[in-house]
């Protein structure tokens, strides 16, 4: 940047118009109006570029200018989207001012594109910067007064999401100095409060925002005229006239409106204003801001038309005539549009409609399911209580019990033998049979069983031996029930009170029979009972 700077250096009448100090080297001029121009510069002391304003005459704005950068260098304001100040120096016309380098202004992007409307999210990075900015100066005080497209300088307009600063404070001022009746911001962009006399605040800067966002919205100015009447006519035209109450605050609203005999105001006509016809100006045609929304760029974008519906609500809350009425800076960031948190019509509609398509599938699905229990005990192990009249058996040991092929991978232990439902032995709780299937699932290896009904039959040697050896349910059924009517015939032997032909035998076979009886019970059934992990076996 060095070489650069000494061959674009140069102190000809032509470039440098004034003795800049030493430490500083003209590169090129930036602009240059009325009141002044704008050098681009080489700062030796900080190497860096900066751009430098200098007066063409002496003013107080300058003066009242450098004072108020001070004051925000001091707050380190540069923060909050407002320009930095570095440094100032003496002219013959008052004080020249040196800021950071921006790149272009607003109105000068604009005029690229020849003033073509913006995307919602340029206008939405400008918006939410110059809302922070607002709160800054609003927060210490201070009005700008003199908000537009120029002021308002992007620091590289090739790179996106846009950066922009707010700058020139020629004509800011303290909320103290406000006074009633003066002039102040561009005409078109003039709020209704200064065009009547009223009271004002930092809400014209907010006013003057608004009709900025209008501009990057469609490319025209809201309101137009050649004369302060017709953009008050044009105002009223598009947003309404002013309650009777801010009206009557103004200094200058009898040179706008008549009092009628209804004891209302009323706006002149342009004859009587004006003492002749005049027709109105627009740049537009629009009715209301409402007639905004239906301007998309891009067809069928349902996204895109929630998000500029709440674009266009942001800014009719940023033109409201009533300054009361009117969105603070702080409001702005947090409103929906700034935040993106407006709903999306097209993502509600594609969600309820797929809810509705989705219910009779679910209705049917719902038709399919077992029938449970209304009710449920109030238990932390609900879900492994058995259905009543079924005992939870547990097999002692590998070889006491023995499934069917492939029978262990399906039911998992989960089986249980009803008698009195009249399925068949170790009915699986997703059988296909017509039984009505159970609920319930309990720990692997757990055996559900029912009782059979009492027989007196006697289990033999053999037919306990060809009980563990055989597959099929028939056996694993009589199992049970031999050994409930052996149970039951031992009861009876002991008591007499049985005819049974086994009370005849000798007392040591009786013995004898018990014993295996018992023995056999022993190995093969274990009672359980809840714990608090599941079901556990006593031993």
């Amino acid at each position: 940047m060095g070489s650069s700077v000494s061959k674009a250096s140069t102190s000809s009448s032509e470039t440098d118009p004034v003795q800049l100090p030493r430490g500083y080297e003209v590169l090129k001029v930036l602009g240059e109006g009325y009141f002044g121009k704008v050098l681009k510069c080489w700062k030796k002391d900080i190497k860096q570029t900066v751009a430098v304003k200098i007066p063409k005459c002496f003013e107080n704005d300058t003066v009242n200018e450098v004072s108020m950068l001070r004051r925000f260098k001091r707050l380190k304001l540069h923060r909050h989207n407002i320009v930095e100040f570095i440094d100032c120096f003496q002219t013959k016309h008052g004080k020249a001012i040196v800021l950071e380098v921006l790149d272009i202004t607003l109105g000068d992007y604009l005029g690229l594109t020849s003033f073509a409307p913006m995307l919602l999210s340029d206008i939405r990075s400008i918006i939410q910067q110059m809302g922070t900015a607002l709160e800054a100066l609003k927060g210490i005080g201070v009005i700008h007064a003199d908000l537009h497209l120029h002021n308002i300088m992007i620091e590289n307009h090739q790179t996106r999401p846009l950066r922009v600063k707010l700058i020139d404070f020629g004509v800011a001022m303290s909320r103290s100095e406000a006074s009633q009746g003066k002039r102040l911001q561009p005409m078109a962009l003039r709020s209704p409060e200064i065009l009547l006399g009223c009271p004002f605040s930092e809400a014209i800067d907010m006013w003057s925002l608004g009709c900025l966002m209008f501009v990057m919205i469609c490319g025209k100015l809201p309101f137009s005229g050649r004369s302060e009447y017709e953009i008050l006519r044009s105002i009223i035209d598009l947003l309404g006239q002013p309650e009777d109450l801010v009206l009557s605050t103004g200094l200058e609203t009898k040179k706008y409106f008549n009092w009628t005999e209804s004891n209302s105001w009323e706006l002149k006509t342009s004859f009587e204003y004006f003492r002749c016809h005049l027709n109105s100006v627009k740049d537009h045609k629009l009715q209301s801001l409402d007639d905004l929304k239906k301007m998309c760029l891009e067809e069928n974008n349902e996204a895109e038309a929630a998000e500029r519906e709440q674009c266009i609500e942001l800014l009719k809350a940023m033109l409201k005539p009533g300054e009361d009425e009117r969105i603070t800076p702080r409001e702005v960031l947090t409103h929906p549009f700034s935040t993106k948190d407006y709903p999306n019509n097209g993502a509600e509609k594609s969600e309820t409609s797929s809810r509705k398509m989705m219910r009779p599938k679910a209705a049917v699905m719902s038709k399919r399911r077992p029938a449970f229990p209304a009710t449920s005990p109030p238990s932390s192990l609900t879900s492994h209580i058995p259905p009543a009249g079924v005992i939870l058996v547990r097999p002692a040991t590998a070889e006491n019990t023995l499934l069917l092929e492939g029978q262990g991978s399906e039911v998992s232990g989960r089986s249980y033998i009803d008698k009195t439902s009249g399925c068949s032995a170790f009915t699986s709780l997703f059988s296909s049979e017509d039984c009505t299937p159970s609920p319930t699932y309990l720990p692997s290896g757990v055996i559900l069983v029912r009782p059979a009904t009492a027989q007196r039959t006697v289990l033999e040697d053999q037919e306990s031996a060809d009980s563990f050896q055989s597959g099929r349910y028939e056996t694993s059924v009589s199992l049970v029930t031999d050994v409930e009517s052996g149970m039951e015939s031992s009861i009876c032997e002991d008591s007499g009170s049985c005819e049974n032909t086994g009370a005849k035998d000798e007392p040591g076979k009786k013995k004898n029979f018990l014993r295996r009886v018992f023995s056999w019970m022993r190995k093969m059934f274990r009672p359980c009972v809840p714990s608090v992990d599941g079901l556990a076996c006593d031993s």
